[in-house]
Order: structure tokens, then C-alpha cells, then sequence
């Protein structure tokens, strides 16, 4: 693997998540806003985030079961259109707003929900951007063609 077999991310997708994680606390502890009823935050949140780790579990399935690597620092072996690749180009960064949400609802936090979206628009600036290009010049017409059937997001 060369230099240029990466992507060249600065900041790997969980430390944008991470960071909505500790600016949505900081702000709950300012002024906490709820979301549901105390009797369904924690309920409710649990079972999300469990579907998260759901589907987490399957991405990093699938990429062993394609024998390359999941992380950001490394480059790809295979181009992965199987599992949740199927539905989502970023299966795993949709997990993890998955989780964001989870835990937002678990901790009835309304910042958190009001922090996923530019979470996501962040993500999809400094990391599936970058991705995408490199995915494009690793993979081109393969790359091309499941971009023109599979969607970023959901």
C-alpha cells in the first residue's frame, strides 16, 4: 500500500460523533430540555442503540468477510456491496447516528437530536467526501456503478 492507497482523513468519523456527544452534555447541563416522558427515554433509547450495534456488527462483518479494513488510516482491499453495503454507501456512519440518537433518547437530551444532522452534513464534508474520491480512483467504473445504485445515507 502506497500513500495514496488512503483516502487522506484528517479526523476519522467517530470523533465528529464523539464530539456532538460532549457539546449536546455540555449544553444538557446549561439547560437540559427534554424529549419524552422519563418513563420511555430509557427504554426507548436502549432498544436504538442495541438496532446500532446491529448494525454495526454487520459492517464490520462484512468487511472481514471481504478481508479489508474498516479504518479510515487504511486502504481498501475490496470494494464492499454486500449487507447493509446493499442499502446505505455509509452503512456505518448511519449506525452511528443511529447510536447518537440512541443516546440522546436514552439520556433525554434534546441537543443530541438537534446535533445529528450537522453531525452527518460534517461527516459527509471531511470524511465520505474524501472516501468517495479515493473510492472512485481505486475502483472507478465498479465505484461508479454502485454509486449510481446505492445511496449515501438510507
Amino acid at each position: 500500500m502506497t500513500e495514496k492507497d488512503i483516502a487522506g482523513i484528517r479526523l476519522a468519523a467517530p470523533f465528529y460523533y464523539v464530539m456532538s456527544l460532549i457539546i449536546g452534555a455540555a449544553l444538557d447541563r446549561v439547560r437540559s430540555v427534554p424529549v419524552l416522558p422519563n418513563y420511555l427515554s430509557k427504554p426507548v433509547g436502549y432498544t436504538i442503540i442495541a438496532a446500532s450495534f446491529l448494525l454495526l456488527w454487520r459492517v464490520e462483518r462484512e468487511f472481514s468477510a471481504c478481508q479489508t479494513s474498516s479504518s479510515c488510516r487504511l486502504g481498501d482491499s475490496a470494494l464492499i456491496t454486500t449487507g447493509p453495503f446493499k442499502l446505505s454507501r455509509n452503512p456505518a456512519y448511519v449506525g452511528m447516528a443511529i447510536m447518537l440518537l440512541g443516546v440522546a433518547l436514552m439520556t433525554n437530551n434534546l441537543w443530541l437530536i438537534l446535533l445529528i444532522v450537522p453531525t452527518c452534513l460534517a461527516v459527509q464534508r471531511f470524511c465520505i467526501s474524501k472516501e468517495e474520491a479515493y473510492l472512485e480512483g481505486k475502483f472507478g467504473a465498479a465505484f461508479s456503478g454502485y454509486k449510481a445504485e446505492v445511496r449515501r445515507w438510507f
